[in-house]
C-alpha cells in the first residue's frame, strides 16, 4: 500500500503553520505548492521548503511539483499519472480553476476546504456556477469528495447535496500564537483596526468610513497592507513588520472588530484575544457563534461599541476584566487538543474507511436484488406551496429515512413547474434531493404557465375586484362560455410549443361575442343593484342575496379570468400526467399522501392513501356541507379512499372515526403509522454539545438577521416596527400552524386578551399563519395589532428560531389526525409546549403528563389558567414534557419508514395474491 501522502493545495501562512504540522502529526507526509498568484486573494500567503523533507517521493518528482503552478495550470498527463500513484488525498482551496483541475486529473479524495462566505452566499451555488461538470457530478454522486468547513455552522448553509459530503475539519492555531499569551500591556493609548486594501476594495473602503465615523474621536491605528497607500490618513501605517505587528497586539488599549459575518472570522481577534487584549466587537457574526452566549464584548450597535470602548479608555478594571475573562471562550474550537481530536475523529475515520473499500471491493454476492419502485403522487402545484404543509413535511421525511434503504426506491410524480422547488424542500429537510426520481409530462412547464407567472410578475397594483351577483338564467350564460371555453382550451393549455399561441387567439375571437354579451348583463346587473342600495330598499336586496344563495349560479370576477385559465391549464396538466404515469411499468405500487385524487381510476397497481384526517366529519357546523366546494371535496375523498388496496391513517381515532365507521374501507386494510418525533434542533447547530442558551443565543442572531431581510421588503409601517422588535429578549407564545376553522385561534385570541389585559402578563403572540377575518377583526377590535403578529412562510431554519425563542409553544388546536408535531419541535430546542387535549394526544400521552401539559380546548378559562401557569413555570413544564419527549424518541423516522415500506409490500403481496 502506498504512503499516506498529501497534496495540500493552499499558501495561507497562518493556517500552513498550524495545519501542516497537524497532518505529519497524524502520519502523512505533506507536500505544498511554491508558486500561488500574487493578487489580493494571497495576500496572506507564502512559500516554505520546509515540509519537503517529509516527503519519500522520488526527487525528481519532488522538483517536477516544486515547479508546477497548480493554480492555474492543467495538469499534464505524465505529471498526473505520477501524482495518482505517489498521492492518495488532495486538500484545497476554493479557487475554482484549480478545483476543477483538480477535480478532472485527481483519481483520489479531494478534501474542499473553505473558511466560508459573505453574506448568505453558499459554496453550492458557485460551484454550481463556476465549477466544470466533473467537480459538480463527484458533489452530487458522492464520489471521493468531500467539503470541509473549518467552521460547523458553514455547512448548515448549504443544500443537503452538499451537506452529505461534509467533514467537519476546524482551523487551529500555529504554536508561535501562544507565545504572546497574556502579554497584554496597554501602554499605547488607542484602538487597534486591522483594515487592509482600503483603497483597493469597495468592501474595506466601506468598512473604513465605518469605523472612521463612529471612533474618529477616540486616538486610533489602523493596520494592513496598503497595496494603494491612504496618504490623507496619517493613522494608516500601511505595511508593518512582524515585530511591529506584534508589539501593537501587546501594547494597544483595545481592539475593535467590525465583521458581522456569520460563516467567516479573521484570525487578528483570535490574536488579540491570546495576548489577553480587550476585543470590542460587532454582534451577529462568527464570534458571537463561537461564544453561544452574550459577551461583554459584544455590541449590537455603533453606539454601543463606543461607550464600551469609553469605558476601556477611562481604566474601568471591573469591565475590563470582564471582558478579558469571558471572551478566553473565543479560543476553544481552536485549541490544540480540540481540533487533534476533530481531525482523528472526523478525518482519519474515512480515509481508513476508504482504504478497506478499495482493498476488499464487493463480491457478486452482496450485490442487492432490485429494489421496488414506488411512486408518490405529489398533489401540490403551487411552488410555494410545500413550507406551510405539514403533509409534505411529514412525506419528506419518509423519503429521508427511504433513501438509506437498498430495498426500495422512490418515484414523485408531480408538474413540471414543482419539481425544482420539491427538491429545495426537501433539501431543507435534509433529503438528498438529487437522488429523488420525478415522473414528470415534460421538463417544460406548459406554455400558459410561463405566461401566467410573467404575467402576475408584471402586476404592479392589485386589480380592482368587482363581485358580481347573476340570476339563474345569466349563470347558465356563463356556465355555457365555460363549457366552449373548456372543450376548445383543454388541449391547448398543456401545449409547450409556441405554435398553440395563434390556435389560441383564433378561440378567442371566437368567443368574443359570447363574452360581449356576458359584460352587457353585467353592466345591467350592476346599475339594478346600485339604484336598489341607492333607495334603501335592504330587505329587498337581502332577499335578492338569499335567491343568489339557492338560485344563482356564482360570484364571477373578470379579474379573475386569468386565474380561471390558470386553474384549467392546472386542470388539464394534472389529468394528462395522471393518464401518463399510471401506466408506467416500472412502478411497483402507488402512495398517495393526500386523500384526494380525482384521476385515481387511471392506476391500475396497488395503491396506498393516506388518510390524515377528513376533519369535517367531527365538525359539521364550521366546515358547511352546503358549500359546493366542500360538497366537492369529500366527493372526491370519500371516492380516493374507496378505491384504495389499503389505507394509512397517524392515529386509532382517524382510523376508526373517519374510514372504518364511515364504510370506506374495512377495518383490515387500514394501517395505523404514528409519527415519530420531528427534530428541529439540527437547523440551528449541528454540535450536539451545544447547550440550551447557546441555542437560544444563536437563534436569536437568526431572527434578528431574518426580520432585518424581510423589513427591507415592506414599505408600511410594519417594517419600522418589525426592526425595533428586540427578538430573544422579550417573551413571547408561538403558534405553528395554518389559519384553520379548527385550529381554534380564535378562542387563542380571547384567552391571549385576558392574559394580557386582565392577568398583566406582558406576553406577545405570534402566529405562523395568516390571520383570518375573523381573527383580524378581533385583532383591530381589541387593538391587539402591536401585541399580535403574524409571520408566514418561515424557511425552516427561522421557523426553528422562532421555537427556540419563544416562551411557551402553543398547540390551541380542537382536532389534528396525528401527535401534533409542535410537540417535538419545540422541545428539540428546548421550548417547553402548551396543547389541546383532544383525542390523538390522549393516545399518545399517559394522563399523568396530560395534567400538566395539556388544556380544555373549548374552555377558554382552562386555557387561560393553564397557559398562565406555563409561562410562570417553564422549567418545571419543561422537566415533565422531557420526559415524554425522551420516551417518544425512542421511535425514530427509519422505523416509520419501515413500516410504510412493510403496508405498502403486504398491500402488492394481497393485490398479486
Amino acid at each position: 500500500m502506498k504512503k499516506k501522502r498529501v497534496l495540500w493545495l493552499l499558501n495561507h501562512t497562518t493556517l500552513m503553520n498550524a495545519e501542516v504540522p497537524l497532518l505529519i502529526n497524524l502520519g502523512f507526509e505533506v507536500f505544498t505548492p511554491k508558486i500561488f498568484p500574487p493578487d489580493d486573494a494571497n495576500r496572506s500567503a507564502s512559500v516554505t521548503y520546509d515540509f519537503d523533507e517529509t516527503l519519500t517521493i522520488p526527487i525528481e518528482l519532488l522538483k517536477q511539483l516544486n515547479g508546477f503552478d497548480f493554480y492555474s495550470s492543467r495538469w499534464p498527463a505524465s505529471l498526473r499519472k505520477r501524482i495518482n500513484a505517489h498521492f492518495e488525498i488532495v486538500i484545497c482551496a476554493f479557487f475554482p480553476k484549480m478545483l476543477n483541475k483538480v477535480s478532472d486529473a485527481f483519481d483520489g479524495d479531494i478534501f474542499l476546504r473553505v473558511f466560508g462566505m459573505a453574506g448568505d452566499t453558499t459554496y453550492a451555488s458557485l460551484i454550481e456556477q463556476f465549477g466544470s461538470k466533473g467537480l459538480i457530478r463527484r458533489f452530487k454522486t458522492k464520489d471521493r469528495i468531500w467539503f470541509a468547513p473549518s467552521y460547523a455552522n458553514i455547512a448548515e448553509n448549504e443544500p443537503h447535496w452538499l451537506k452529505k459530503n461534509t467533514v467537519y475539519l476546524p482551523l487551529g492555531l500555529p504554536l508561535d500564537y501562544y507565545k504572546n499569551t497574556n502579554q497584554w500591556q496597554p501602554v499605547e493609548n488607542s484602538i487597534l483596526f486591522i483594515c487592509p486594501r482600503i483603497k483597493t476594495s469597495p468592501y474595506y473602503q466601506q468598512v473604513y468610513k465605518e469605523f472612521k465615523s463612529s471612533f474618529d474621536n477616540f486616538p486610533h491605528i489602523i493596520a494592513g497592507a496598503q497595496p494603494e497607500a491612504v496618504e490623507d490618513d496619517s493613522h494608516v501605517t500601511g505595511f508593518i513588520s512582524v515585530e511591529r505587528y506584534q508589539q501593537l497586539m501587546k501594547t494597544c488599549k483595545v481592539m475593535f472588530y467590525h465583521s458581522r459575518e456569520e460563516r467567516h472570522l479573521h484570525y487578528h481577534p483570535l490574536e488579540a484575544v491570546v495576548c489577553g487584549m480587550p476585543l470590542i466587537f460587532m454582534a451577529g457574526g462568527m464570534l458571537d457563534y463561537l461564544a453561544g452566549e452574550q459577551l461583554p464584548g459584544s455590541c449590537e450597535t455603533f453606539s454601543e461599541a463606543r461607550r464600551k470602548i469609553a469605558r476601556v479608555f477611562s481604566g474601568d478594571e471591573e469591565f475590563i476584566n470582564s471582558i478579558v475573562e469571558s471572551q478566553k471562550i473565543l479560543l476553544r474550537d481552536f485549541s490544540s487538543e480540540y481540533v487533534s481530536s476533530i481531525w482523528e475523529t472526523g478525518f482519519l475515520p474515512i480515509i481508513k474507511q476508504l482504504e478497506t473499500i478499495s482493498e476488499d471491493p464487493k463480491s457478486s454476492d452482496d450485490i442487492q436484488a432490485e429494489p421496488y419502485n414506488v411512486g408518490i403522487w405529489m398533489h401540490v402545484t403551487n411552488p410555494k406551496g410545500f413550507a406551510n404543509e405539514g403533509i409534505t413535511r411529514l412525506l419528506a421525511q419518509f423519503v429521508r429515512a427511504a433513501q438509506i434503504r437498498a430495498d426500495i426506491s422512490i418515484y414523485i410524480a408531480c408538474v413540471p413547474w414543482v419539481k425544482e422547488s420539491i427538491v429545495y424542500f426537501l433539501e431543507d429537510l435534509g433529503v438528498d434531493g438529487s437522488n429523488v426520481k420525478f415522473l414528470l409530462m415534460n421538463d417544460k412547464s406548459p406554455l400558459l404557465f410561463r405566461i401566467y407567472t410573467w404575467w402576475e410578475a408584471r402586476q404592479s397594483r392589485a386589480i380592482k375586484r368587482r363581485a358580481l351577483s347573476f340570476y339563474s338564467f345569466i349563470g347558465k350564460i356563463t356556465n355555457l362560455i365555460k363549457s366552449i371555453v373548456n372543450l376548445s382550451l383543454k388541449k391547448f393549455v398543456s401545449a409547450r410549443g409556441w405554435i398553440v399561441l395563434p390556435l389560441f387567439i383564433l378561440v378567442a375571437i371566437g368567443i368574443s361575442p359570447l363574452l360581449f354579451i356576458y359584460g352587457i348583463v353585467q353592466l345591467i346587473f350592476i346599475s339594478s343593484r346600485n339604484f336598489l342600495i341607492n333607495l334603501k330598499i335592504k330587505q329587498f336586496w337581502d332577499l335578492l342575496q338569499v335567491r343568489r344563495q339557492a338560485s344563482f349560479s356564482s360570484i364571477v370576477d373578470m379579474s379573475q379570468f386569468p386565474r380561471w385559465l390558470y386553474n384549467l391549464m392546472v386542470e388539464a396538466e394534472i389529468e394528462s400526467l395522471a393518464s401518463r404515469v399510471s401506466k408506467e411499468k416500472e412502478i411497483d405500487a402507488w402512495y398517495f399522501p393526500y386523500p384526494r385524487m380525482s384521476e385515481i381510476e387511471k392506476f391500475k397497481k396497488p395503491i396506498i392513501v393516506a388518510v390524515p384526517d377528513i376533519v369535517y366529519l367531527d365538525f359539521p357546523t364550521i366546515f358547511s356541507r352546503e358549500d359546493s366546494e366542500l360538497i366537492q371535496t369529500h366527493s372526491g375523498i370519500e371516492k380516493t379512499v374507496r378505491k384504495a388496496d389499503a389505507v394509512i391513517t397517524y392515529s386509532n381515532y382517524v382510523k376508526d372515526k373517519h374510514v372504518v365507521e364511515p364504510g370506506y374501507q374495512p377495518e383490515e386494510k387500514v394501517h395505523v403509522i404514528r409519527h415519530a418525533p420531528m427534530e428541529t434542533r439540527e437547523f440551528i447547530t449541528s454540535q450536539p454539545q451545544s447547550t440550551s442558551s447557546s441555542i437560544k443565543f444563536r437563534s436569536r442572531l437568526i431572527i434578528r438577521s431574518y426580520i432585518k431581510r424581510l423589513a427591507s421588503r415592506i414599505t408600511s409601517s410594519n417594517s419600522l416596527y418589525l426592526q425595533s422588535l428586540p427578538f430573544g429578549e422579550f417573551d413571547y407564545l408561538f403558534v405553528s400552524s395554518q389559519t384553520r376553522p379548527h385550529k381554534n385561534h380564535l378562542n387563542l385570541l380571547k384567552a391571549y386578551e385576558i392574559l394580557l389585559r386582565e392577568k398583566f402578563i406582558n406576553i406577545k403572540l405570534i402566529f405562523t399563519g395568516s390571520f383570518s377575518l375573523e381573527m383580524q377583526n378581533y385583532i383591530v377590535q381589541k387593538k391587539l395589532h402591536l401585541d399580535v403578529l403574524s409571520l408566514s412562510d418561515l424557511p425552516p431554519k427561522v421557523h426553528t428560531a422562532f421555537y427556540a425563542c419563544a416562551k411557551l409553544a402553543i398547540a390551541p388546536t380542537l382536532f389534528e389526525g396525528g401527535f401534533p408535531f409542535i410537540f417535538s419541535e419545540a422541545l428539540s430546542v428546548g421550548t417547553p409546549v402548551m396543547m389541546s387535549d383532544i383525542p390523538v394526544v390522549r393516545e399518545t400521552l399517559p394522563e399523568v403528563f396530560r395534567k400538566e401539559i395539556c388544556f380544555d380546548p373549548y374552555d377558554i378559562n382552562d386555557m387561560i389558567s393553564q397557559i398562565a401557569w406555563g409561562i410562570k413555570n417553564p422549567d418545571l413544564l419543561l422537566k415533565t414534557e422531557v420526559i415524554a419527549y425522551n420516551q417518544l424518541k425512542n421511535r425514530t423516522w427509519e422505523q416509520v419508514a419501515d413500516e410504510y415500506i412493510l403496508a405498502i409490500m403486504s398491500t402488492m403481496k394481497c393485490n398479486v395474491s
